[in-house]
């Protein structure tokens, strides 16, 4: 068992050691450059008998049909750039491993399969991959990390003496002279003047979305799984955010992973989803009903960013108007603030919010 669960929740290199592979290697002129954040082939689990989705796009406030080749998808999303060596390592190595793991699991869970072990911890791998690869996770990674260094600017700039020192150090560690006419003085007054912006490229998400997937993979394996078969004249639906946390009643801010009373669901296909409670043993297959199909389905719909997918545009209507997701949420999925600063030191927040009402079995 825990050779398994070492190789599993590990089967990554390290970032680090991605950057060096990606680094040494040419970039393929048949590398994909539209990557995507809902894989192609978890997507066409949810498709119709065509192959293609209904779609809601929150944003646009409209129905459309669409392939999920075009769905979920943005350019480049995963390439990194390191002094200009343009590499799609991440997305054609590291996600492609992921993604063929999880596809074959699939497969398991629809033959009616237990996971063993070693597959349970391999698609909790793909499961915690699923909230670190999307552009919200992206979105917020990006925050944090201005926010921490326009607080390093603010302490360490300010001062002309604490300026100095750090120049000082800088120089001496890297052996960079090239700047030599930069001075304390003139880096304190870009500083305060506000002159100087941070700009934060794709290294801090893509490093994230690798390292942070072994932490929440681990949590993702500890609780005990129900596979949720729906009735056949109903079905589970899908969203650009499908791993889904729905806060214990009349708790709302209480939201996260491991909070007490908080249900994890995870739509596996369109007769399929995956219900995580508290932390247990074992996976099960459990029939549902068509009302809890439907809760499910809502909730999925509040937790979208964008787009609600299915195969049935009727469906489709009736859980957009019962969830009330007809436009985006109006405010963030997460936030980061300042809550304290003083000349040498500051503390930032970082919050996880709620989402709409969320909704619950009648009791």
């Amino acid at each position: 068992m825990q050779t398994q669960t070492r190789t599993r929740f590990q089967m990554a290199d390290t970032w680090d050691t991605i950057v060096t592979r990606q680094s040494s290697r040419s970039m393929k002129p048949n590398e994909p450059k539209r990557h995507h954040f809902v894989p192609k082939f978890y997507q066409s689990n949810f498709a119709d008998a065509a192959g293609l989705l209904w779609v809601y796009d929150r944003k646009a406030q409209r129905y459309f049909q669409a392939s999920p080749q075009v769905i979920c998808v943005e350019k480049d999303l995963y390439t990194i750039d390191p002094e200009g060596n343009q590499n799609r390592y991440v997305e054609t190595n590291w996600l492609s491993k992921v993604d063929g793991e999880a596809a074959e699991s699939l497969r398991r869970f629809q033959a009616g399969v237990p996971l063993d072990d070693d597959w349970k911890e391999s698609f909790s791998v793909f499961m915690a991959q699923q909230i670190t690869r999307s552009p919200s996770y992206r979105d917020f990674t990006t925050r944090n990390y201005q926010a921490m260094h326009e607080e390093y600017l603010r302490i360490g700039f300010t001062n002309v003496d604490r300026a100095r020192y750090l120049l000082e150090q800088y120089r001496t560690r890297t052996g960079d002279s090239s700047g030599s006419s930069v001075t304390a003085e003139s880096l304190v007054e870009a500083v305060t003047g506000g002159h100087m912006r941070i700009d934060v490229g794709e290294g801090p998400f893509l490093r994230h979305m690798v390292e942070q997937v072994e932490f929440l993979a681990r949590w993702i394996v500890a609780f005990e799984w129900r596979i949720l078969r729906a009735p056949l004249e109903t079905g589970f639906i899908i969203c650009d955010h499908p791993f889904v946390l729905v806060p214990a009643p009349g708790q709302p801010e209480s939201i996260g992973l491991g909070y007490p009373g908080t249900v994890k669901y995870f739509p596996l296909t369109e007769r399929l989803c995956l219900r995580m409670g508290e932390v247990g043993y074992g996976v099960k297959y459990e029939n549902a009903s068509k009302e809890d199909v439907r809760i499910i389905n809502q909730n999925i719909a509040v937790n979208s960013e964008r787009f609600i997918m299915g195969p049935n545009r009727t469906q489709m209507e009736y859980v957009v108007q019962r969830s009330k997701t007809a436009v985006p949420d109006a405010s963030p999925r997460t936030t980061v603030e300042i809550v304290r600063q003083t000349s040498d030191d500051g503390l930032i927040k970082f919050t996880l919010w709620p989402r709409r009402d969320y909704f619950y079995p009648k009791t």
